[in-house]
C-alpha cells in the first residue's frame, strides 16, 4: 500500500524555492516521507486496538488480551462483536448467560445445535441454533452427589463432526495447547465416540475459562446422532454406560476436576 504524500507535499510547498532543486527536493521530501510513515502507523494502530472485521489481522492478539478464544471457522464479523462487549462479558463471568453465548458463537460455524447447562440445584437453560436462551427447573439429584459446586454441560452433536480447520490459534503461528502443554493438532472430523485427549480440549475449554472460580467439577456429556439418555433430565448413575441410553454405546462424558 502506497504511503499519503499530504505533509510530504505540504513541506515542499512552504520551503524557499531553493530547496525544491535536486538536492534540496530529496532532502526535504525525505523529511516528508518520514513524517507521513509515522502518521500512517500511528493511524493503524488506533483502528487495530478497536476490534473490526475490515481488517481483521489484528483480532487474534486482541482476543488473546481480552481471554477470548475464536472458535474454528467463526468470521471476522462475529469475533469482532465479541471483542467489542468484552467488558460485558467478562462482568458476568462465572454465570450460564456468559457461558451459553460464548458456546454459541465458539461453537456456531461448524457445531451450531443445542447445549444445555444444568447446576447441581436443578436449574437449567439452554440455548439453541438461533441464540435464544431458555431457563427451566428439573428434579435433579446430580448423581446423589452433596458436592454443589459443579454443573453439566450437554452438546448435542452428529455422528461425526467436519472441522474447518486443523488447528485452533489466537495468534499467528501461535497454535492453543492443551492443560498439558500439548499442541491442538485436529484430524478434519471428530468422531465422538472415539474422541481424543486433544479434541476433548476443544469442547472442555469454554466450560472450563467461563465457569465460576469456586467450581470444582464439570461434566461435559456429548450425545450424537440419534443417542439420547433414557432419563435426561433425571440423572443416572453412569452416563457412559451403554444401558443409560437409546443407542448402541454410551454417551461421552468428559470430566474437568478442580477448575482452575
Amino acid at each position: 500500500m502506497a504511503l499519503p504524500t499530504i505533509y510530504t507535499k505540504q513541506l515542499l510547498d512552504s520551503v524557499p524555492p531553493w530547496l525544491t532543486r535536486i538536492v534540496g527536493e530529496k532532502f526535504m521530501r525525505s523529511l516528508g516521507e518520514a513524517i507521513d510513515s509515522l502518521v500512517t502507523r500511528v493511524a493503524q494502530a488506533v483502528r487495530h486496538r478497536f476490534p473490526n472485521n475490515i481488517d481483521s489481522s489484528s483480532l487474534a492478539r486482541i482476543g488473546r488480551e481480552r481471554r477470548i478464544r475464536r472458535g474454528p471457522g467463526e468470521s471476522a464479523e462475529t469475533y469482532a462483536t465479541r471483542l467489542r462487549i468484552w467488558w460485558d462479558m467478562h462482568r458476568i463471568r462465572g454465570g450460564p448467560y456468559a457461558l451459553l453465548w460464548n458456546l454459541h458463537h465458539f461453537f456456531y460455524s461448524w457445531l451450531p445445535g443445542r447445549k444445555d447447562v444444568v447446576y447441581h440445584s436443578g436449574t437449567r437453560r439452554w440455548i439453541d441454533e438461533d441464540g435464544v436462551i431458555t431457563r427451566d427447573a428439573i428434579t435433579w439429584e446430580a448423581d446423589g452427589s452433596e458436592e454443589w459446586a459443579q454443573f453439566w454441560v450437554f452438546f448435542y452433536v452428529p455422528d461425526t463432526i467436519a472441522l474447518p480447520g486443523d488447528t485452533l490459534a489466537t495468534l499467528a503461528d501461535d497454535i492453543l495447547t492443551t492443560l498439558d502443554g500439548d499442541p491442538l493438532a485436529l484430524t478434519a472430523s471428530i468422531v465422538p465416540s472415539d474422541i481424543t485427549p486433544a479434541e476433548e480440549n476443544i469442547f472442555t475449554a469454554i466450560p472450563r475459562e467461563w465457569s465460576a472460580a469456586h467450581v470444582k467439577r464439570i461434566f461435559v456429556v456429548l450425545l450424537w446422532d440419534e443417542l439420547r439418555l433414557w432419563s435426561y433430565p433425571q440423572p443416572v448413575p453412569q452416563w457412559g454406560d451403554i444401558t443409560t441410553t437409546w443407542g448402541e454405546q454410551g454417551a461421552k462424558v468428559i470430566t474437568v476436576s478442580e477448575v482452575a
